[in-house]
């Protein structure tokens, strides 16, 4: 719940947030369900307004600002953790569960991706020491972010 001028709205995390999030917060280079999940990740006070911006349950939408506000007036940036209220709320609704998860499976099958180009790599009788080390780093670099965001996600479950 969170209150705007005197009005109480309710917050949901549904099919319509997922909708709203994808069609007013997608870039170019990602949608906008994947930036929200990214931000929650990191830890960006962004999630918090645009996430609980789009959950709001009413056909127009208080601006950005607006939110902002709302949320430091009920104290939320002064919870335990606020990306971890926020991601369980998400994980409650079915659909929004099963597109975390495809978040994370897609993270997964970047890591295998990197295993399987570095055995490939290795296997060529062409491939210079050069070509196994830039393999080798790009390896670790994927390993490193992989396990930094399953880290995170256990941090946001507690």
């Amino acid at each position: 719940m969170i209150e705007i001028d005197g009005t109480s709205y309710e917050t949901k995390f549904n099919y319509r947030f997922y909708q709203r999030v994808v069609d007013n917060y997608s870039t170019k280079e990602q949608d906008g369900f994947t930036r929200l999940f990214g931000e929650l990740v990191d830890a960006n006070p962004d999630a918090l307004v645009n996430g609980y911006r789009y959950a709001i349950d009413a056909k127009t939408l208080p601006s950005t600002e607006v939110v902002a506000e709302a949320l430091a007036d009920s104290g939320i940036y002064d919870a335990e953790d606020p990306f971890a209220d926020m991601f369980k709320q998400i994980k409650t609704n079915g659909f929004l569960a099963l597109k975390l998860k495809g978040l994370m499976n897609i993270e997964k099958s970047g890591l295998k991706r990197a295993q399987e180009m570095l055995s490939i790599i290795k296997k060529n009788k062409d491939a210079t020491e050069e070509d196994i080390k830039g393999a080798q780093n790009q390896l670790q670099m994927v390993e490193l972010q992989y396990k930094s965001l399953e880290k995170r996600l256990k941090d946001l479950n507690k």
